[in-house]
């Protein structure tokens, strides 16, 4: 058959289809190589883990490598050269790796496309970066470079491909099929990654034909488990907020205009500036109130978080209602510290919209404003969430994560810094800068997992649960828990002392995901126990405090309505500060008043049906237009 078959072609036919196929050959064998690399560079240097990488995951390391299939295949076609299409794309890897390996050295997180476009960021690894490193990479680019010459020349005779006969250079080159070919290959390429490139913008995102899913949160993990390449391509979107139909700069304008003349005519509220105490605004992690779940869980061992019950008595203090259960703490942290809502666009803001914008206003743009200088402190990985992105656009002046942190003590074998160390830096932060501070601290302490021996000491028991796993998550959440509690006692004991005016808003950010039993119950009113977390406002001086007038929520037990200040979810928390400390407010917080009196709890969960009032149509209005539209507010 064979025979047959070669009879069709004459002998030139057969040579271009022999050469054709030993192209083809050559650049599947070097994409498969250059896929490895790339991840042998990723996993800085460490062959072991890019192994484990083919191995573990090889749906998702194959489809890498036909991504780089098609890459070489374009620059194949550009150049007409095999070799020299792998050894430009092999050199362009160990450019860009490059950058990537001094950017994990010196933040711990993988090279972003953000990177690219914060220029003054790439300035501050200058000081990380050995020089004759850089020697060394500069010299490895061009001997790849030769190299893939040379092997083009010396096999010219085998893979070199030209239409024999007395043509037109252009034709003898094939340059219209080529050209062709290569916006095929192009083509084909976007096709393939739009999935990941057009993603959902959710914390996860489940791909089952790679048999993996797709990480919004932790950046590292997303290109562990899915390659450089994926990676890299994910944190390419911008994230489209559908655009209101009423939107228009005029329509900006009017709101705007509106919330400014309030601000204006209230002169009797005290601004930021004059008010002379330092403000630190608290997320704890998982920080929450086992108390409102007592009916439904029996815990023995006594108070879990007795310094949070003696606070509320004593200090101005309520329940936030969370917008998230068991995790999503950037979304609550974005809310918080932006007044800004998620409930629209209902992504993750701080990895999908963020980087790709110069500046929101948040607690930190506007107490610079007035005078602050403001720290962001974090005992983890600064790139989580995109955190070293997320909080400069916020505005900050420095933002700390765990390298850059002083104190690092851990409980037991807990895997993260407990919150004494990061009160500790808090206080540290406090005492070294001069002038007024803004501080925002995010812990760590209760973070999941929750594994039985990551503590010695189990102080509280469970004692109606059967599932074994379930109940030990349980005590072992119970006792971070308490020690968390200990240490906010301890921390707010040495404001008492401390000698300048401080003052402090605390809030849990969810509770933790261990309570399923009743975050899944049939009845709305428990299933709202699991979203609420303790927050309060301490100051180390004497203050007036004023009440704070938000609409009333309803599906919330009687206790919860009694607390001194009102149940809200995240977007109103900062307003209620500032109206509880009867300051004057940025023009976003007279819009807040009027929304957190219409909606005070804006959550799918909680609700049924958004409140179609015209103030919830111009809050829409306006955090489209932050996020997503031209940024006439500003």
């Amino acid at each position: 058959m064979l025979g047959s078959m070669a009879r069709l072609f004459t002998a030139g036919q057969r040579k271009i289809i022999v050469r054709i196929l030993l192209n083809i050959l050559v650049l599947v064998s070097g994409a498969i190589f250059v896929t490895w690399f790339l991840e042998y560079r990723y996993f800085m240097h460490d062959a072991n883990e890019a192994w484990n990488f083919v191995f573990d995951r090889p749906r998702v390391f194959l489809f890498n490598a036909f991504l780089v299939l098609l890459t070489l295949g374009v620059l194949y076609m550009m150049s007409w050269r095999s070799f020299t299409a792998i050894s430009v794309s092999w050199a362009f890897i160990i450019i860009v790796t490059y950058i990537h390996i001094n950017k994990f050295a010196s933040r711990g997180t993988p090279l972003l496309p953000e990177d690219f476009q914060l220029a003054d960021q790439a300035g501050a690894l200058v000081g990380f970066i050995d020089i004759w490193s850089l020697v060394r990479m500069i010299l490895a680019t061009i001997i790849v470079l030769v190299i893939g010459g040379f092997l083009d020349q010396k096999t010219s005779r085998w893979l070199k491909i030209e239409i024999p006969g007395n043509l037109p250079f252009w034709l003898k080159k094939l340059w219209i099929p080529r050209v062709a070919i290569a916006v095929i290959l192009a083509g084909i390429f976007m096709v393939s990654t739009d999935f990941i490139r057009n993603h959902a913008g959710t914390a996860y995102e489940r791909i089952d034909f790679l048999n993996t899913k797709l990480t919004a949160w932790n950046q590292n993990r997303n290109y562990d488990e899915n390659g450089f390449i994926l990676g890299f391509l994910y944190n390419w979107k911008k994230v489209s907020l559908e655009e209101p139909e009423d939107y228009s700069a005029e329509k900006i304008s009017e709101i705007w205009s509106r919330y400014e003349e309030k601000r204006t005519v209230d002169v009797a509220r005290k601004s930021l500036s004059d008010s002379g105490y330092n403000l630190v605004i608290i997320l704890d992690e998982s920080f929450y109130d086992p108390e409102l779940l007592k009916e439904y869980y029996h815990i023995t061992g006594g108070d879990v978080t007795p310094n949070w019950h003696k606070i509320a008595k004593k200090y101005p203090s309520g329940f936030m209602y969370s917008t998230d259960y068991g995790g999503g703490t950037a979304n609550i942290e974005y809310e918080v510290f932006t007044g800004l809502t998620n409930f629209w666009a209902d992504t993750v803001p701080y990895t999908d919209i963020f980087p790709k914008l110069k500046s929101v206003p948040s607690i930190a743009s506007y107490a610079k404003k007035n005078g602050y200088k403001a720290t962001a402190l974090h005992p983890y990985n600064g790139g989580m969430y995109k955190r070293n992105i997320a909080l400069k656009v916020e505005g900050y002046d420095e933002f700390l994560d765990v390298l850059s942190f002083d104190f690092t003590e851990h409980d037991d074998d807990s895997q993260y810094v407990n919150d004494k160390s990061a009160y500790a830096q808090t206080l540290k932060t406090l005492r070294e800068k001069e002038g007024p501070q803004m501080i925002e601290l995010v812990t760590m302490q209760n973070h999941l997992p929750y594994h039985y021996d990551n503590y010695y000491t189990h102080d509280f028991t469970v004692t109606d649960v059967d599932d074994q796993n379930n109940r030990e998550a349980i005590e072992t959440y119970l006792q971070s828990l308490h020690n968390s509690d200990k240490y906010l006692g301890e921390f707010l004991a040495e404001l008492d002392n401390y000698e300048e005016p401080t003052v402090v808003l605390f809030f849990g950010d969810h509770s933790p995901g261990v309570f399923a039993r009743a975050n899944t119950s049939d009845d709305a009113r428990v299933r709202n126990l699991t979203q609420l977390t303790p927050y309060f406002i301490y100051t180390n001086f004497d203050y007036n405090y004023a009440g704070v007038n938000y609409g009333a929520a309803e599906n919330l037990p009687a206790k919860i309505k009694k607390m001194s200040l009102p149940t809200t979810t995240p977007n109103c928390l900062a307003n209620t500060l500032s109206n509880t400390l009867n300051l004057k407010k940025p023009t976003l917080g007279y819009l807040l008043d009027d929304v957190c009196k219409t909606e005070p709890i804006l959550s799918a969960r909680y609700l049924d049906n958004v409140n179609s009032d015209q103030v919830i149509s111009d809050y829409g209005l306006v955090v489209y237009d932050i996020l997503g539209g031209s940024q006439f507010w500003k």
